[in-house]
């Protein structure tokens, strides 16, 4: 009889010690398990999030910097190009300008590295509610924190643009690309992709054919 009491009570002791292990299991599963089904549901929001962010502030500090620098110091078209012409007056080549075209890409290239180092580092807080997507939670419960950092320096170049502008017209555009390496970070989520943005330099319009070769490179 004592030994049955015995082996009943020793049962019940080591029922009582596995609830709280269980507990314990439970407490340090279910946050993983949260974390996996909001990584499922939302990880890919978070990111696309995050490179939006970072483009807008990158582009926007950018774009500022250079239209300042414009506004001081203008560009023309005749300091990056000069216009050949035949004994008939007819535009024969178009020649890049090498040492204003690289006076100028550097200035413009230095004032946006500098706009960007006195810009960043960012950090940007979006409620959770807003990165679920469900317009009823939107702006509510604890934000999350995007940290935006760029991760190299800006690099500059020209490109040409032609288009019609008229009968027997042709309208020429010089645009300055500067292009940047943003990365973000937010926990446990990193993202780096590259931002780029297109200013207009200046423009000026060809009256007739185009000549055959534009700025020492082919037109066609």
């Amino acid at each position: 009889m004592q030994r049955e009491q015995f082996q009943s009570a020793t049962k019940r002791t080591a029922k009582h010690k596995r609830h709280p292990l269980l507990v314990v299991l439970l407490l340090l599963g279910l946050p993983v398990a949260v974390f996996f089904l909001f990584d499922r549901l939302c990880g890919q929001t978070i990111k696309e999030f995050a490179q939006n962010q970072a483009k807008y502030i990158a582009v926007t500090a950018i774009n500022t910097s250079i239209n300042e620098e414009l506004q001081q110091n203008p560009v023309s078209y005749e300091q990056l190009f000069h216009v050949n012409a035949d004994e008939q007056g007819k535009v024969s080549s178009i020649t890049v300008n090498p040492g204003q075209a690289n006076d100028i890409s550097s200035r413009l290239t230095l004032a946006a590295n500098k706009a960007l180092v006195e810009r960043f580092p960012q950090k940007v807080r979006v409620p959770v509610g807003t990165v679920l997507g469900i317009n009823l939670l939107s702006g509510r419960g604890p934000s999350l924190t995007f940290h935006i950092v760029p991760s190299s320096y800006v690099e500059s170049s020209f490109l040409s643009g032609l288009e019609g502008a008229g009968l027997n017209q042709t309208m020429h555009s010089v645009i300055l690309r500067m292009s940047v390496t943003v990365e973000c970070f937010c926990g446990s989520y990193h993202t780096r992709q590259q931002v780029t943005s297109d200013m207009i330099l200046t423009q000026t319009v060809i009256v007739g054919d185009v000549p055959s070769y534009f700025g020492g490179y082919p037109s066609g």
